[in-house]
């Protein structure tokens, strides 16, 4: 893909069992208009999910964030500016946090599935976004 219109997601640990996956969209022009961001998770135990708050440089804290159950137990995450403002260009900060109900077992993973829905009507051509460790 264009590495201009690529955006990275990463996750990092906020808490002893919280995951907080924070947004990089550091390009080198501004030709991407992002006002959604999907996503569609397999978490290993129940979790809330909430924006990260401004006040701890949260980007989404008043966007809409719409939580879809699958059949098969896939949870589904669409975010999206109710006003369609997209998210300012070269930023960089929190977008949402997932706190988990209970300590898991040793070994055992917070997500089995996590996938960013990169085909939204609302990206411009060659957009995209990619996970970073």
């Amino acid at each position: 893909g264009d590495s201009a219109a690529q955006g990275n997601l990463g996750g990092a640990e906020s808490g002893k069992w919280n995951k907080l996956f924070h947004f990089n969209r550091a390009w080198n022009r501004p030709v991407c208009r992002i006002n959604r961001i999907r996503i569609r998770v397999a978490p290993t135990m129940p979790i809330e999910v909430t924006p990260v708050p401004a006040a701890a440089s949260g980007l989404i804290e008043h966007w809409t964030l719409e939580r879809i159950v699958e059949s098969d137990g896939t949870l589904t995450f669409d975010m999206f500016s109710p006003e369609g403002e997209p998210l300012p260009f070269a930023t960089f900060g929190g977008l949402v946090r997932f706190d988990f109900a209970g300590v898991p077992p040793s070994g055992t993973p917070l997500f089995t599935n996590f996938v960013i829905e990169n085909n939204l009507e609302e990206y411009d051509a060659g957009q995209f976004f990619s996970m970073v460790e």
